[in-house]
């Protein structure tokens, strides 16, 4: 099912060409990076689903049979326009846009266990080590990005974290539902 991919692409469109000029450079990037993360995400879970997919980075309209119908691209191409969705997401994302929010490091922690996925994949199932080299050092950048912000640990029990009502503040939690 495309239809997140086709709601991102259509934001993605729609902030580039409508909000250009409504939006400062840091919010445009912002929520670009937001658009390109989820639709990374998207891709690498169609691709860890069914293999080879057919990549879209546009909407697609529906009087455009030739593109609606066309072959599948490769694992690495589309996973080479996720890695690129990635990056850009890495860079632009706001560390802080208020509590329970995507933000940077949120993205970073999903980049982070996705990527680390998709270079072992490509490591043991393809045997293609420049591709698993590039997707585990993101996913090391990533992590790293998480780690040497200093607001994370891993430093509460088990039974405290899950039998807590509440969760701000809590040190090991990046994403929480309160």
């Amino acid at each position: 099912d495309y239809t997140l991919v086709r709601s991102i692409n259509i934001m993605i469109e729609r902030i580039e060409n409508e909000m250009s000029s409504i939006l400062s450079t840091d919010a445009k990037n912002h929520w670009l990076g937001v658009a390109r993360f989820y639709r990374g995400f998207e891709y690498s879970d169609l691709v860890r689903s069914f293999g080879d997919v057919p990549y879209y980075e546009r909407e697609i309209k529906n009087t455009e049979l030739d593109l609606l119908y066309k072959p599948r691209d490769s694992r690495n191409t589309v996973m080479d326009a996720v890695y690129e969705d990635w990056k850009f997401s890495l860079e632009n994302v706001r560390t802080s846009d208020g509590d329970q929010s995507l933000n940077r490091y949120v993205v970073a922690g999903f980049i982070s266990r996705l990527a680390l996925y998709e270079a072992t994949w490509q490591k043991h199932y393809y045997n293609n080590n420049e591709q698993a080299k590039k997707f585990f050092e993101l996913a090391l950048q990533a992590a790293e990005y998480v780690i040497n912000s200093g607001k994370y640990d891993i430093v509460t029990d088990y039974r405290s974290m899950f039998t807590s009502k509440e969760l701000k503040g809590n040190r090991d939690m990046i994403l929480y539902r309160n």
